[in-house]
């Protein structure tokens, strides 16, 4: 009988992952607050590993209560929190500095910014899978 092992989410995409106890399912079957934040450069693409690749590096944690972001600076190994629910724009100050590119944080609810839009639902790996890998 196959069982959960955990739930991740990625709240803001290509950051860290956020591990639940339990998951909502948004309308639309993806998780809720998964990739619900992106960060988008100046040129409109998204800053993801494959375009920008200070995102590796960059710590991140998340808590959903208060619905605040924790970047870890990896120069420095300095915190700094920020809200995403009011102003973001210390957020997109941080980001911009340190990806030394314009970039705001935008979100959708809703469903998020997931890799396949045509099936935004939540995807499971099973043990074999990581084995064989």
């Amino acid at each position: 009988m196959p069982t959960l092992a955990r739930i991740r989410i990625f709240p803001v995409k290509s950051l860290d992952a956020h591990e639940l106890e339990r998951a909502k399912l948004l309308p639309i079957g993806a998780i809720e607050n998964d990739r619900r934040f992106a960060m988008r450069r100046r040129d409109g693409e998204l800053a993801v590993g494959k375009n920008s690749l200070g995102v590796f590096p960059l710590r991140s944690s998340f808590d959903p209560l208060a619905c605040t972001l924790t970047l870890v600076d990896p120069k420095t190994s300095r915190s700094h929190t920020f809200d995403l629910q009011g102003d973001r724009r210390a957020l997109d100050r941080w980001l911009s500095e340190y990806f030394d590119v314009e970039i705001t944080v935008i979100e959708n609810p809703d469903g998020g910014f997931p890799d396949d839009v045509e099936s935004p639902g939540p995807t499971l790996v099973s043990t074999g899978t990581l084995q064989a890998v």
